[in-house]
């Protein structure tokens, strides 16, 4: 896409702020993996499940053919961050299951213990004019993510499996595109 963007002559800042806003996401994860989750500090990323280099079990698929939800914070092993994706092993009814998830297939990042959130593009079949209007950022001022438990959710015991949560709620969102010149 850069390349079309050079030959057009054409300076794509709604591009860039994405991939500087997936840095934030980016950095978070590899600080964890790092120094671990400091204080109350906890991770709600949304993923779209059908991004075609999403590694997950097939029944997860099934159950979440669009997007899922998943929590960072209590159970949580083997996060590995790379430039392209971040893996994760996470309990789910009780059984661990390693996923993986490329950034571009990241749809939403939030702590809500700071009420901050971030929303991304995901290249998932939106119009030009979703395109055109750039990424939509959540402002962390009024940020309150709110994830709801997935209709059939499996109600875990003693906290495990808190991955089942879909999708954040999205009120607080303000499309950059609101910001440029016409």
């Amino acid at each position: 896409m850069v390349e079309d963007d050079v030959k057009q002559g054409i300076l794509r800042y709604d591009k860039m702020v994405e991939n500087a806003l997936r840095q934030v996401l980016r950095q978070s994860l590899q600080f964890v993996v790092a120094h671990g989750l400091p204080g109350e500090h906890h991770f709600y990323i949304t993923f779209r499940t059908d991004h075609p280099d999403v590694v997950m079990p097939g029944y997860l698929r099934k159950r979440y053919p669009d997007e899922m939800t998943i929590v960072l914070q209590h159970q949580f092993w083997n996060l590995e961050v790379t430039e392209e994706h971040f893996s994760v092993s996470l309990s789910f009814s009780n059984k661990p299951e390693l996923l993986v998830i490329p950034f571009a297939a990241v749809a939403a990042f939030a702590d809500p213990s700071v009420r901050f959130g971030l929303q991304f593009e995901t290249g998932d079949g939106g119009t030009q004019e979703d395109d055109e209007a750039g990424p939509q950022v959540k402002l962390p001022e009024v940020a309150r993510p709110q994830p709801a438990l997935a209709e059939n959710a499996d109600r875990p015991q003693d906290g495990a499996g808190e991955n089942d949560a879909s999708e954040n709620g999205a009120e607080n969102i303000v499309a950059l595109d609101r910001f440029r010149k016409k």
